[in-house]
């Protein structure tokens, strides 16, 4: 995460968070329903957990906040353990979104589910479709 804002966006944390919280509060000023997508936020959770659960604080004024396995290459007990830390720091609605690099999608969406997660779904946009096995369809399906 504290890679793109540096690398790509070239700002500083604090900036970022300033910039999430303040378009947050601006669409849902604005009547809308916010899910606010957090790109890579298993790795940035893997290398700076504090900056993480810090993003999705600042996004906390969405109506739901979604962790991305970006890359695919988080493990069920990783996405565990980081889906607990967020669910103790906001009362969101929480979801993910795994890509299946690792054959992993569904474990995941299974182990975020298990730990507070609201939504979840194994959509596997690369290799194989983890939505389309039948564990994954009826993780989606009971989620909807």
């Amino acid at each position: 995460m504290e890679l793109h804002v540096k690398d790509v966006l070239r700002i500083t944390s604090d900036e970022n968070l300033k910039m999430i919280s303040s378009t947050v509060e601006y669409l849902k000023s604005h009547g809308l329903t916010v899910f606010f997508d957090a790109e890579h936020f298993f790795d940035g959770y893997k290398a700076n957990p504090e900056y993480a659960l810090a993003v999705m604080e600042a996004a906390s004024a969405a109506d739901a906040l979604v962790m991305c396995d970006s890359n695919g290459g988080a493990f069920p007990w990783e996405v565990a353990g980081a889906v607990s830390a967020v669910r103790k720091k906001v009362k969101n609605e929480l979801g993910i979104h795994a890509h299946n690099d690792t054959g992993m999608a569904v474990m995941n969406a299974i182990a975020a589910v298990s730990c507070g997660g609201k939504a979840g779904a194994g959509d596997g946009q690369r290799l194989a479709s983890g939505a389309a096995t039948p564990t994954g369809a009826s993780c989606c399906r009971s989620l909807s």
